[in-house]
């Protein structure tokens, strides 16, 4: 399978050679090839340009050069200096000079240290320095606030990735290598937005609301009962109503009895505000406690058969079976006469309907009136209502204003959704099918002849594959055992292009007949807890909620998605874009094809688009949007430090993932070294390195190196019985490599080593800056490096 990468780099971020020269622009320059007395063809960021100095061509080979213009044809430059690159400047005096008056160039007469050594790392890895970058740099190195260790060390890894230091990528990329994680940053924010909140909290519907507002009625109520201030309980259970209530405000009649009690108590009447408080509370505890029984399905037979059936036909991809399930059900005893009769006046029409190929139109029809018939089985009569006047506005809009969707609406919503992915699914089989066995007719009649036609068609037939994976919408609602067929398959598509580039044809198209018996014995099966998290995440969207609140759901969506699957890749990347990784990715693509406002509208729905709601400060305060700033300058920075490096052939990516353990969320840091072809992670040769703290084992480090699928994991960790606790586990997870293509060599255990050392060659002074007990990967320009 292959992953395509999702980065989208800034402009000159430092990761494309091609990146145009503009004017003002210093570059260390080789020249490669004298044509003149002032003409060179000179090598900048590793690509040949034809120069005219207007000086004449110097007699080194290395030197820095600045951009005065250019035309069609060559560019306009000055020499400023001999080059220093493989020196120490700040130990040389020749080199010093030659920085000097590079800075000295762009307008820095007198750089001290720090602002010589930054310009000097940039300029040796190939990044321009422009005017502008050069006082973003020394505004950066000035501060006095700041840690110089933090700030040379953001200085370090944009130098390594080539990132241009504009202010805005150096407070990015600052945030993420010194500032906190990211999911920390946004757990802090969930709590603010939830009322702080300690920990991640599973929100599981209506009843788990309407049971904790119960709970917190009855412990204010208590309160209220010990002699506590009437004010402060007032405003208590104010926060508390609006937290339930999705952050709106408490409905109106009810804040009016509120004002009226506060009054009271500024009056000094505290014993009769403290009495009508009692009373309402009692009145609300019973409201909401009423409120869960009403919300029960199974109130009788006849309704939970009902609701039962409106669950199969919602998980049912193949709508014939479906209507046979409900034929089956009317003959059966288990509903009444009424029910019976209902469904049975709507049958025969949702089977013409089907006959004609209306499946949509069918659906509708038999899930409409399962709903009415489920909500009017389900109905049950008020409870007693105590003799208040206030029970009737209690009963009347805080029950009502719950935001809850309406269930139809999300009824129809699966119902057009399964329809829809029904019908893309059978596409891509069909057509899936058809192109494989185009290809084993080729590669029989052919033999080794059809090698140049068959292998495009075999990398459009795996790209098509991955793509289905990762991108359909059918699958996500189809079964596991679905997604590993597909994992499979790609796996071994992937696998008979490597026999075929061997001249193996006749094994090669073993595999792709093979592949394609796998792909045409597929059904589509909706998997029960697809549908429920597709139901739920419309539901979130579909309510008017503030964007701090809709941060605070998203956050515990995406915690739970990473830890709360069956190892589905599907799910894992759906995490990935819920966190905002592919946002503008995905946006720009949509904009590129011209997609609808719908598709574009999905494209909103991460964190990354809420934070810059957030970051925009319009409905929020101050506080929480320097937080939501935070945490998208972190979120930028991992964009930045991942890049690919088409000079080298190296891929390099770092992710900051919330990691739900014992409902709290924690960083899990991901780091990805691969080879590049065409931005896409080779999967079959790659190292991997998660680094996760953990509060009973600590920091647990887990490596995977991947060489030709063959794959060695080291388990690190300090502590002494880790191995004995860790091994059945481990275990478990070797099977599942095993279900996608891996093959695990072995299984090692090590000591998590603090000690990392940078690949490149550091000086005296940077040694000591680097923290010896830190367990981060440093960046060099390899990628990411780590000790194993």
């Amino acid at each position: 399978m292959e992953v395509q990468g999702q980065q989208v780099q800034a402009r000159n971020g430092g990761n494309q050679t091609s990146a145009p020269i503009r004017e003002g622009e210093v570059h260390q320059a080789k020249v490669k090839q004298r044509t003149s007395d002032n003409q060179a063809v000179l090598q900048i960021r590793g690509q040949e340009v034809k120069a005219e100095f207007k000086d004449g061509v110097p007699k080194q080979d290395r030197v820095n050069v600045q951009v005065e213009g250019k035309s069609e044809e060559r560019v306009q430059v000055r020499t400023i200096s001999e080059s220093t690159e493989g020196r120490q400047p700040s130990k040389g005096g020749q080199g010093r000079q030659s920085i000097d008056r590079v800075l000295s160039n762009l307008g820095e007469k007198n750089p001290d240290r720090n602002l010589r050594e930054a310009a000097q790392r940039f300029l040796d890895r190939g990044v321009p320095l422009t005017r502008e970058t050069v006082d973003a740099m020394r505004q950066y190195l000035s501060n006095s606030n700041a840690n110089r260790n933090e700030q040379m060390a953001t200085i370090r890894t944009m130098a390594e990735q080539r990132i241009e230091p504009t202010s805005a990528q150096i407070r990015a990329v600052h945030e993420t290598v010194n500032g906190r994680s990211y999911p920390e940053a946004l757990q802090q924010l969930a709590q603010q937005a939830g009322g702080g909140a300690s920990s991640v909290q599973a929100n599981t519907g209506a009843s788990s609301h309407t049971q904790t507002m119960d709970a917190v009625v009855r412990q204010l109520q208590q309160q209220v009962q010990n002699g506590a201030d009437v004010q402060r309980v007032v405003q208590d259970l104010r926060g508390a109503l609006s937290q339930q209530n999705g952050g709106q405000e408490v409905p109106a009649r009810l804040e009016q009895a509120l004002n009226d009690i506060t009054r009271l108590a500024s009056d000094g009447r505290s014993t009769d505000a403290a009495s009508r408080l009692d009373q309402l509370m009692q009145q609300m505890a019973q409201a909401f406690s009423s409120n869960v029984n009403e919300t029960s399905v199974s109130v009788s037979a006849d309704s939970q058969e009902l609701v039962r059936l409106e669950q199969a036909l919602q998980r049912e991809g193949n709508w014939q079976q479906a209507l046979d399930q409900v034929k089956q059900t009317i003959a059966s005893d288990r509903l009444t006469d009424s029910s019976r009769e209902a469904l049975q006046q709507v049958i025969e029409k949702a089977q013409q309907l089907f006959d004609q190929g209306r499946e949509l139109s069918s659906r509708q029809t038999i899930n409409e009136q399962l709903s009415q018939l489920v909500q009017a089985t389900a109905t049950q009569p008020q409870t007693a209502s105590v003799s208040s006047d206030v029970q009737g506005y209690v009963i009347n809009e805080i029950m009502q204003s719950q935001s809850l969707t309406s269930k139809d609406y999300l009824v129809t919503t699966v119902t057009e959704k399964l329809a829809q992915v029904t019908d893309e699914f059978k596409v891509f089989q069909r057509e899936t099918s058809r192109q494989l066995d185009r290809m084993s007719h080729l590669m029989q009649t052919f033999k080794q002849q059809s090698t140049q036609q068959v292998k495009p068609m075999l990398e459009k037939t795996i790209q098509r594959l991955d793509q289905a994976i990762l991108k359909s919408d059918w699958m996500m609602f189809t079964d596991m055992k679905t997604e590993k067929q597909l994992m499979q398959a790609s796996g071994r598509l992937a696998e008979a292009k490597k026999l075929l580039n061997q001249g193996r044809v006749a094994q090669a198209n073993q595999i792709v007949q093979e592949v394609k018996q796998t792909v045409d014995r597929l059904q589509f099966q909706p998997a029960e807890a697809k549908v429920k998290h597709y139901v739920q995440r419309e539901q979130m969207f579909a309510e008017p909620r503030p964007p701090a609140q809709q941060m605070s759901q998203q956050f515990q969506e995406t915690s739970r998605a990473f830890t709360q699957n069956e190892g589905s890749a599907r799910q894992v990347f759906d995490a990935f874009r819920s966190s905002g990784f592919n946002r503008d990715a995905e946006i720009a693509q949509a904009l590129a094809n011209g997609r609808d406002q719908a598709a574009q509208e999905a494209n909103q729905r991460n964190m990354k688009s809420l934070l810059m709601h957030l970051a925009r400060g319009e409905e929020d305060g101050a506080r929480m949007q320097q937080q939501a700033n935070q945490a998208l300058n972190n979120l930028n920075g991992q964009h930045l430090v991942s890049r690919n490096d088409s000079q080298q052939n190296l891929q390099s990516m770092m992710f900051q993932l919330p990691l739900l353990l014992k409902d709290e969320a924690e960083n899990l840091q991901v780091y990805v070294n691969s080879r590049n072809e065409g931005e896409k992670v080779d999967w079959e040769n790659c190292n991997l390195y998660f680094l996760i703290e953990t509060k009973k084992l600590g920091e647990v480090g887990i490596n995977l190196a991947v060489s030709d699928r063959n794959l060695s994991v080291t388990l690190k960790n300090d502590q002494p019985d880790f191995q004995d606790k860790i091994e059945p586990i481990a275990d478990k997870a070797v099977e599942r490599l095993k279900d996608v293509g891996y093959q695990v060599s072995g299984i090692h255990f090590a000591e998590m080593n603090p000690n990392v050392e940078s690949a490149d060659q550091q000086t005296e002074e940077d040694s000591e800056q680097l923290n010896p007990n830190s367990s981060k990967a440093m960046f060099t320009e390899k990628g990411f490096d780590y000790k194993v």
